[in-house]
């Protein structure tokens, strides 16, 4: 009996325990969040200084997770939440919810009132790439076995599939093994190009990297940071 009468004592332990635990919400479609602040209404080095503050709190390194802040009318952080789309990571999610509470306390500039910002966008974005990448090889890799082919033919085989599953755009810095990751604007209405067409419009017009960079953004895609 002693043993029957443990058991519900050590779950009542661990649920009481687990419900105590932060969480931060998924969010709700894209309509029903406030709208993304524009430069138009907020100059750069405010948006800027105000991103840092809540990245500092709630984005570890190497974290997926796209996360979206919304002030209130106070210019106050009035909620937090993650993006469904983001790849789960229970660590990352886990270490943002603990600074909550901290996060809620920041007041942005005015022209933050009512509106959102977006954090992580590049981290999540490289996530994503990564997954793809991942998945493109199991896909190519399974058909090369059954079906084989030469390396030239793989190569185009990933490279394939990759711009069938891509929504950004990646610019490698000239001289550099860094690179200029873009993705479509988080808004209701995002441009419908594809990136594979953007790409191929853009390295047909411009050789320096500059008329290339400009090109890319005069179809629609933002730099992700």
């Amino acid at each position: 009996m002693r043993g029957l009468i443990a058991i519900p004592v050590v779950v009542a332990v661990v649920i009481a325990c687990a419900s105590t635990s932060p969480e931060i919400p998924f969010c709700g479609p894209l309509a029903e969040q406030p709208p993304l602040a524009v430069p138009d209404e907020c100059s750069e080095a405010e948006q800027l200084d105000a991103e840092k503050q809540l990245s500092d709190l709630l984005v570890s390194a190497q974290s997926p997770l796209l996360l979206r802040v919304a002030f209130g009318q106070d210019a106050t952080v009035r909620s937090v939440c993650v993006e469904r789309g983001s790849r789960y990571d229970w660590s990352a999610r886990r270490g943002a919810a603990e600074q909550l509470e901290n996060a809620r306390g920041i007041s942005g500039p005015s022209c933050l009132a009512n509106k959102r910002i977006d954090l992580n966008r590049r981290g999540a974005k490289l996530a994503t790439i990564k997954e793809a990448e991942l998945r493109c090889g199991q896909q190519v890799g399974t058909a090369t076995r059954t079906g084989g082919g030469s390396s030239k033919v793989v190569a185009w085989q990933l490279r394939r599939c990759m711009a069938f599953e891509s929504d950004w755009l990646i610019l490698p810095l000239p001289g550099s093994t860094q690179a200029l990751v873009f993705g479509k604007p988080e808004t209701l209405d995002p441009p419908t190009v594809r990136a594979s067409d953007t790409m191929s419009r853009c390295n047909r017009k411009a050789l320096a990297f500059e008329d290339r960079l400009e090109c890319v953004r005069s179809e629609g895609w933002e730099q992700l940071r």
